[in-house]
């Protein structure tokens, strides 16, 4: 009964996290076409001895994320080495979160990498925030409408990993289009590229990824448009779309928990 009640809520959260998704949309597109972005930040606006402190930060946190790359792509190597002698499901549902973390840290490690070197690139000023104008790096909320995403289908992935072994086994006899599932008889186009692409945009957190990436767009649209009412329109939109994406993750756990209690 309880699980019957889950998958009713997870489904109800899928419906809210698109309906809000149009809303969300609809106010972002009212903002742009009503409203002026603020222009772009320079130094005029800041002490240089902060905006150093500022950069040379990026450049930490870039050496950082690329050192985490490096390490992803030691584990891949790895994982295309056993592949050698044998390959099962699950080393295929490993490499699948492997390649996605390696693309993750790249991405992070390129944008912070960019945000150090250049102090005007994607830079708006908020003019609106408390305590004087600051710097809006818009490169970050680039990176986190990719970096996301692919952790949190990572995490569902993890969560529905039945699901996900159901889901591979799918792709591969698509390929293959007759006999049981078999890896080894793929291309490697097939085994490295289209089924861990396939398998993560059959996410079961799709629904609320795309809200995620939405209301990552409309926080940034709130602290540069340069309208108050907008502004706290669009903060407290973005707010309910997190508190509505976050519900069908907490939903999804929830259903794990289950699993987990009836094969326990």
């Amino acid at each position: 009964m309880a699980e019957v009640c889950l998958k009713n809520l997870f489904e109800l959260t899928r419906k809210w996290s698109d309906i809000s998704s149009i809303f969300t949309l609809a106010c972002c597109a009212w903002a742009l076409f009503c409203f002026n972005l603020a222009p772009r930040w320079n130094t005029s606006y800041s002490n240089l001895q902060e905006a150093d402190h500022i950069y040379n930060t990026f450049r930490w946190s870039s050496t950082v994320s690329f050192t985490a790359a490096a390490l992803n792509g030691i584990d891949i190597i790895c994982l295309l080495k056993l592949d050698e002698h044998q390959t099962t499901r699950e080393d295929t549902e490993g490499f699948i979160d492997s390649v996605l973390m390696f693309v993750t840290y790249l991405i992070l490690g390129g944008i912070y990498f960019a945000m150090s070197i250049s102090e005007v690139t994607f830079v708006h000023v908020d003019k609106l925030a408390y305590g004087g104008p600051r710097p809006v790096f818009t490169l970050r909320f680039i990176q986190w409408c990719f970096c996301v995403p692919m952790l949190m289908c990572v995490c569902g992935r993890q969560q529905k990993s039945e699901d996900v072994a159901e889901t591979v086994d799918q792709l591969v006899q698509g390929v293959q289009g007759h006999g049981k599932p078999n890896l080894q008889t793929l291309s490697a186009w097939d085994k490295y590229v289209w089924v861990p692409l396939s398998a993560g945009t059959n996410a079961p957190l799709l629904a609320s990824i795309r809200l995620t990436v939405i209301y990552i767009g409309s926080s940034w649209l709130a602290i540069v448009v340069d309208d108050h009412f907008a502004r706290w329109l669009l903060i407290c939109v973005s707010f309910s779309d997190y508190l509505i994406a976050s519900l069908q993750e907490i939903v999804l756990l929830l259903m794990r928990k289950e699993d987990m209690g009836d094969t326990g």
